[in-house]
């Protein structure tokens, strides 16, 4: 759930350029993240039990940055440090 909740932060970092010009975007991405989080629930769950519930939780957070930064790149072009930010994970 840590790397689940880290991963949250990146997803709204992310979000910043889309969130200032078309939010309906993000209802359509954060339902294809929850499809991910079903899939990944339904076949983790039964092999690591509560667990599986973290690791699905941690996949679909994994989906949405990429996801929320080309849409945002699309919009608001935003420059980003790519070097520290590699740093810093």
């Amino acid at each position: 759930m840590t790397l689940a909740a880290g991963e949250l932060a990146t997803t709204h970092v992310t979000a910043i350029g889309s969130l200032a010009k078309q939010t309906r975007d993000l209802a359509s991405y954060a339902w294809m993240a929850t499809g991910v989080c079903i899939g990944v629930t339904a076949l983790a769950v039964p092999r690591f039990g509560f667990a599986g519930c973290a690791y699905a939780s941690f996949a679909a957070n994994l989906v949405l940055p990429p996801v929320y930064l080309r849409k945002s790149q699309e919009l608001t072009p935003v420059t980003y440090q790519w070097k520290r930010g590699l740093m810093l994970a």
